[in-house]
């Protein structure tokens, strides 16, 4: 089990909130360090940009809390009609992620004894608001997120296992319980790497130079997010039409796997362009051994072709098929792949980082 930086923040989050409640001698105190567990957020941004949620729950909480128990009294099916009711409402006003807030809001405010209700609710407000502030400043304070690293060690992760894979494909060497755990590598970490992109997109920088700097690695990121969709999408490809029920000639086969070896070592080498292990040459021009194998399927593909219409068998028809998706998905990714590395080329000419050089 991982110890994050999230789960370390939300329980600095209720120390911070505990004491501070406990300063203002708002009790009970322990509704402060629930309100600053469910207002956790990933991000500094997101913090700030559901604060004005939170507090719309928690006021609506509030409201429909103090309106209820004057009314209607505080029984527990009242309590739970309560719910229903600030669940309904929030959802209208779709604020789905403070629902959990304003349910703890009204049931705080709803525990009212005799007397005065407003002083009473007041108090369980502050104390719920106690705990939203502790967890907003807790993430801007403490261990500030590094999402590029993050998304880009899991991209990374996500290359070497499935360049892995494309390789083994060709040699069917990979036994079924090994490549669906590879492959599910593959997916856990895509999976990952756009949720950490998503978040790094969302972080905001305040001097021009790092907003243009960041403004280009975002595209650079997208790229490569976009690429490896283009990888599975050849896996797959791969999976489906390399080995079939009427086989393709061996050297045909031979063929897709030494552009498969290209295509995977230009993968590769790409990815450490960006990390600056690879020296950049300027100006960019396509990697002539994937490009010309490229070229090599796709004079197999039309010599297919031709015989098909020469000697026309259903044999042949599947043949072709099976190749033409092959060589459609292996030609895309190899495309998308160049288009990476100009955008990784592009970007050092600009932002020089890291220990690449240039010539």
């Amino acid at each position: 089990m991982k110890l994050g930086a999230r789960i370390i923040k939300t329980g600095i989050a209720v120390v911070l909130a505990l004491y501070v409640a406990t300063w203002l001698q708002l009790e009970p105190v322990f509704f402060a360090a629930i309100a600053a567990v469910l207002t956790v957020q990933p991000s500094i941004y997101r913090s700030w940009q559901h604060m004005i949620e939170q507090i719309q729950a928690n006021v609506i909480g509030a409201v429909i809390g103090i309106i209820g128990v004057i009314l209607l009294g505080n029984s527990p099916v009242i309590i739970g009609l309560m719910i229903i009711v600030v669940i309904l409402i929030n959802l209208s006003l779709k604020l789905n992620g403070t629902i959990s807030l304003s349910i703890v809001t009204v049931i705080a405010v709803m525990e009212v004894p005799e007397g005065d209700y407003f002083t009473f609710a007041l108090n369980r407000l502050i104390l719920i608001m106690v705990g939203i502030l502790s967890s907003i400043l807790v993430n801007i304070v403490f261990i500030p997120p590094k999402y590029e690293n993050k998304f880009l060690l899991h991209m990374k992760e996500a290359v070497e296992h499935i360049t892995f894979l494309m390789r083994q494909m060709t040699d069917q060497e990979l036994e079924e319980t090994a490549y669906r755990q590879e492959k599910q590598k593959v997916m856990d970490n895509l999976k990952k790497s756009e949720e950490l992109f998503e978040l790094y997109q969302e972080e905001r920088t305040y001097r021009k130079r790092s907003k243009f700097q960041k403004a280009r690695k975002t595209v650079v990121f997208k790229q490569m997010v976009r690429s490896m969709h283009k990888a599975l999408d050849a896996m797959h490809a791969l999976e489906r039409h390399l080995y079939t029920s009427e086989p393709m000639q061996k050297d045909v086969v031979d063929d897709i796997k030494h552009q498969i070896s290209l295509i995977t070592a230009y993968y590769e080498k790409v990815m450490l362009k960006y990390e600056g292990k690879i020296r950049i040459h300027h100006p960019h021009e396509k990697d002539r051994g994937v490009f010309r194998g490229n070229n090599h399927l796709l004079e197999r593909l039309i010599g297919l072709h031709q015989s098909n219409e020469d000697k026309k068998t259903q044999e042949k028809d599947e043949a072709w098929l099976h190749l033409f998706m092959i060589s459609a998905a292996l030609i895309e990714l190899a495309n998308q792949l160049d288009y990476l590395d100009k955008l990784i080329k592009s970007y050092h000419t600009y932002h020089q980082e890291g220990e690449y050089s240039r010539s």
